[in-house]
């Protein structure tokens, strides 16, 4: 079936008056994606691969396009994958300000190419399609919305779409314009596909949304087999990039080595998951009105605005007369068309398993058919009532992008949160360390766990990358271990002999993944201890001492300068970092039970089973540690139980800390032999925390039972509830 354009959609000579009418739309757009960034700003700095990639450019590496002889060589099969990173550095070397401001165009170029879609299938309907613009845009699904190492997947997918409408462009106008519309969205299509390849699958079925406009007839031809030409091209260099070295790219790694039948019902339950996580996750963001005291005037702000353009559209509409009336028939296709859409949306990611289940980036392409589907239904209830079906389209929406809007500042919060984490760790070594020598080793003895996330310098990898940034010296290393000797999740723990610091892995192969540690001579090391609130200690020289007996350490011999780096002027959101941590307020998460499967920390035996209390694990370790999450409001009381001990001096010698403050214990015995421990953390102590902390158990000793077992208490059950629940 073929549709007309709109007579008001190409006007010869615009007048002032109507060309200011048609901008109005896409002002709203813009101030709705610019109000994202309102509560935080453009500072938010790398996380994770970002550091990395800048430390490159910083270095003078070119990483517009991927060479073979470039650092970046194993993601050679996407050579502009970098490219938006690339563009960001080159605007500001001295900030993440691009990263950010990129990141926010790009969710404005969601909005508006939705809304053109949208306009293309149901011509006319323009507050259906600025709010599928918008939903889109912000949509609560995926979890990594605003994480600046999704880029280049929110810039790739962006280009896709465009190339889509300039594809539609192409069968749809007669003008001479056409082939450059056509010519254009080849380009579009390959500069995403060679960029990251969320669009694939997409891709390859994409001239059948032509037949929605037009017969198979020689224009549909022309533009199917050119972008079928561009996308072979693609393939083509993807191919011979990929043959070129011995090293293994990206790409290959994630596919799995061979596929079978198996394999189909487990991407089947995985599509099924994700199609319910389009629905879950307005639960999911209903339930984050609780941070609603902080967002609650952008949130309103955001509505107002949606109100605002959805009633100048439906008064434009109103004195609209040429609007085409659409079948019941034609909804019905759309409506199905954007389920089947969804599916194709993240068919690129079920092949592989390390993906199919994710909720982060997956659905950057999908969400389109999400938010379509969303509006679309809203739209179809409203008009129940046909004499105010607009109005009341309109106003079914607003609950809906203002619950966005608080799941979208949420999220943003959430890697600000990260990101001032660790500018708080930079912030507070340049204050003790101005100026240093070059081959300084900065080494990080973390009493809070802040370093060992996976967001706060991925685990401390990309420590010693932001560090030199900061610093712009490329000698510089810096590491981290936790304190008490317990490993890190990376499996790093440090030692000291005398004049050398020698970090060393527990599992070997982790060597591979992460790289070598430090082992370098005391008198190149500065060590910082990360205490309790966030704060950063240099240790003097006696103090070193006396803690880890050490010799030749002398911080003030590797500090010669009292000036602060010049990007610390540049570098920073906040002033100090952790003034602009905000705890996330989470309804769901109001106490903590110890999982009955699985790592629950370090320094423990596999679970055991005892036919009356359950299961419990030995520690195996005179330390050991409990992951726990502890976002809470309010004062925290914590219980958990000791089943059995080989000797009453060890169970007698048990201590708890959290964030490195020992936490005053009471227990009583229980009918069974076992103790059950209580203990307190008061809400003023989790100020400036991170959330994912350690519960750190200490005993003097462990006890052989035989030649290569020692065990000391087995813990049964833990739980963590908030004071109140429990009267």
């Amino acid at each position: 079936m073929t549709v007309a354009v709109q007579a008001d959609q190409f006007p010869t000579s615009p007048t002032r008056l109507t060309l200011l009418k048609r901008v109005i739309p896409y002002l709203g757009m813009f101030l709705l994606a610019l109000l994202v960034w309102l509560p935080f700003g453009f500072k938010t700095t790398g996380l994770i691969e970002e550091i990395g990639i800048n430390q490159l450019s910083d270095a003078g590496y070119q990483n517009f396009f991927v060479t073979l002889d470039s650092p970046m060589s194993y993601v050679r099969t996407r050579p502009l994958q970098m490219f938006t990173f690339a563009l960001a550095f080159a605007l500001d070397h001295d900030s993440y300000t691009y990263y950010n401001i990129l990141m926010m165009l790009f969710l404005f170029g969601n909005m508006v190419v939705a809304y053109w879609l949208v306009l293309q299938f149901l011509p006319g309907k323009k507050l259906l399609a600025f709010v599928t613009g918008v939903l889109y845009a912000i949509y609560p699904a995926d979890t990594g919305l605003f994480a600046l190492r999704t880029i280049h997947i929110h810039c790739a997918a962006l280009a896709y779409l465009f190339a889509v409408y300039l594809l539609i462009q192409f069968i749809k106008l007669r003008s001479r314009w056409s082939y450059t519309a056509l010519i254009g969205a080849m380009l579009l299509l390959a500069f995403s596909l060679l960029q990251y390849q969320i669009a694939l699958a997409a891709a390859l079925v994409t001239p059948v949304l032509l037949l929605y406009f037009t017969r198979p007839n020689r224009r549909f031809w022309i533009g199917t087999g050119l972008w079928y030409v561009a996308m072979l091209a693609v393939l083509l260099y993807s191919l011979w990039a990929n043959g070129q070295l011995t090293i293994k790219s990206y790409e290959s790694g994630l596919l799995p080595t061979q596929f079978s039948l198996n394999d189909i019902p487990l991407m089947l339950q995985a599509l099924g998951m994700a199609y319910f996580r389009q629905i879950s996750s307005w639960a999911a963001a209903f339930n984050k009105l609780a941070g609603f005291p902080l967002f609650g005037i952008y949130v309103i702000v955001g509505v107002a605005i949606s109100a605002s353009i959805g009633g100048y559209l439906i008064w434009r509409e109103r004195r609209t007369n040429n609007i085409q009336p659409v079948s019941r028939q034609r909804y019905e296709l759309l409506f199905i068309g954007a389920i089947a859409w969804f599916t194709i949306g993240i068919a690129t990611y079920l092949p592989i398993p390390s993906h199919r289940v994710q909720d982060f980036r997956i659905f950057f392409l999908a969400m389109l058919a999400s938010a379509f589907i969303l509006a679309l239904v809203l739209y179809l209830l409203s008009r129940i009532f046909r004499r105010y079906s607009t109005l009341l389209f309109l106003v079914f929406t607003l609950p809906f992008i203002g619950l966005a809007y608080m799941s979208a500042f949420e999220q943003q919060q959430g890697y600000v949160n990260y990101s001032v984490q660790q500018q708080n760790i930079l912030q507070q070594t340049i204050a003790q360390a101005p100026q240093i020598k070059p081959h300084t080793a900065i080494l990080m003895i973390d009493q809070t766990g802040v370093l060992d996330q996976e967001y706060v310098f991925f685990y401390g990898y990309y420590l010693s990358g932001l560090m030199q940034y900061l610093y712009e010296d490329s000698s510089i290393k810096s590491s981290y271990c936790l304190a008490d000797n317990i490993p890190t999740v990376k499996s790093i723990r440090c030692s000291f002999d005398g004049s050398m610091l020698h970090m060393s892995y527990d599992i070997k192969e982790n060597e591979n993944y992460y790289g070598p540690v430090l082992n370098v001579p005391t008198d190149q090391l500065l060590i910082f201890m990360i205490e309790a609130g966030g704060r950063l200690k240099l240790l003097t020289a006696e103090q070193a001492a006396q803690a880890f007996q050490i010799t030749g350490y002398d911080p003030q011999a590797r500090i010669i300068g009292q000036k602060p780096p010049r990007r610390a002027a540049t570098l920073f959101s906040c002033q100090p970092a952790l003034s602009c941590y905000h705890v996330l307020p989470n309804t769901f998460q109001t106490t903590f039970e110890l999982p009955e499967n699985g790592d629950i920390g370090t320094g423990w035996r596999t679970t055991e089973t005892d036919d009356n209390a359950g299961i419990f694990r030995w520690s195996v370790t005179p330390i050991t540690s409990v992951n726990v999450d502890l976002s809470y409001g309010s004062d925290l009381s914590i219980d958990f139980k000791v089943l059995h001990w080989v000797e009453a001096s060890v169970i007698d010698s048990l201590k708890l800390s959290l964030y490195g403050q020992d936490l005053p214990l009471t227990f009583e015995p229980t009918e069974d032999g076992g103790r059950i421990y209580h203990a307190t953390i008061p809400s003023s102590f989790l100020v400036g925390q991170p959330s994912h902390a350690y519960l750190v158990f200490k005993v003097d000793k462990i006890t052989p039972i035989s030649d290569n077992v020692s065990l000391g208490f087995a813990l049964n059950w833990l739980r963590i509830r908030p004071v109140s629940s429990e009267h």
